[in-house]
């Protein structure tokens, strides 16, 4: 080899070695970027659930606070109301930590399934009775779109899908409009398979296009109805898509035809 080709094979080295430093450089700052990211979700995330845990905390201690008060008599009436209260605000917090609890085996692919036959209308009627007084005054409904109702799915984790969902569309309604639960058979589903249709919609502002990819994100909080703060911790959504795609299904949202948000899951039929 000449002195000339010798030059030009480390000329073509170092350019290679260049290269490759470069690449280097690239994937280490996108592995920054990621760390930096993860970083910022999990202080939102810490920020957010000490907020949402702090929250109903409060209110337990100062009711319970002024129950144990010796210069002030409660009524039974009075006691009752306020233990009530109580246990609302406790069903809260164990709510809040159950969705903790389900995005962490969805993130670290430890979630178990225990699929079984099960009748969606049933569940979605179970579901809206537990309502109280919207399901007796009508804002919540649900409909059957004929067919069969069966899906081979987990009966608590789905359940826990259509909560999170009538929970998020009575929360960006209007007070006093229909949110509708509508269940009914479709003839393909997941590749190629039957498939059952499940949706729910509102009539409330609507999502914008915008954010239709990153509201099933964990965190994502959109502004309520009457352009007010975000309420709630922003994992219910990311819990849905977590089980809808545990069970080999798939969840999107779409805007009505006039208003409102119309969340869509297929599941494998039964």
């Amino acid at each position: 080899m000449t002195d000339e080709q010798s030059i030009r094979s480390l000329e073509l080295r170092c350019a290679e070695l260049e290269r490759d430093l470069a690449a280097a450089r690239a994937e280490a700052e996108e592995g920054r970027q990621q760390v930096e990211h993860l970083r910022q979700v999990q202080s939102s995330l810490g920020s957010v659930i000490a907020h949402e845990l702090r929250t109903p905390l409060t209110s337990i201690k100062g009711i319970v606070s002024g129950l144990l008060r010796a210069d002030v008599r409660w009524d039974a009436e009075r006691r009752r109301h306020f233990l009530q209260a109580v246990d609302a605000e406790a069903d809260r917090l164990a709510a809040l930590l159950n969705d903790l609890l389900e995005l962490a085996r969805i993130e670290s692919g430890t979630l178990e399934l225990y699929r079984e036959e099960v009748d969606l209308l049933e569940v979605a009627d179970g579901l809206v009775a537990g309502l109280g007084s919207r399901a007796a005054e009508g804002q919540v409904r649900v409909v059957h779109r004929g067919g069969s109702t069966l899906a081979q799915v987990d009966r608590q984790r789905i359940r826990l899908v259509l909560q999170h969902l009538v929970d998020n569309a009575l929360k960006y309604s209007r007070e006093g409009t229909p949110v509708t639960v509508e269940i009914g058979a479709q003839s393909t589903g997941l590749d190629g398979q039957a498939g059952l249709r499940v949706q729910v919609s509102d009539e409330g502002p609507g999502i914008r296009p915008e954010e239709r990819d990153r509201i099933f994100e964990k965190l994502t909080r959109l502004r309520t109805v009457a352009g007010g703060a975000p309420r709630g911790s922003g994992l219910g959504l990311a819990i849905c898509r977590g089980i809808v795609a545990a069970h080999g299904g798939r969840i999107w949202v779409e805007n009505g035809p006039e208003r409102g948000a119309i969340f869509k899951l297929i599941l494998p039929a039964g």
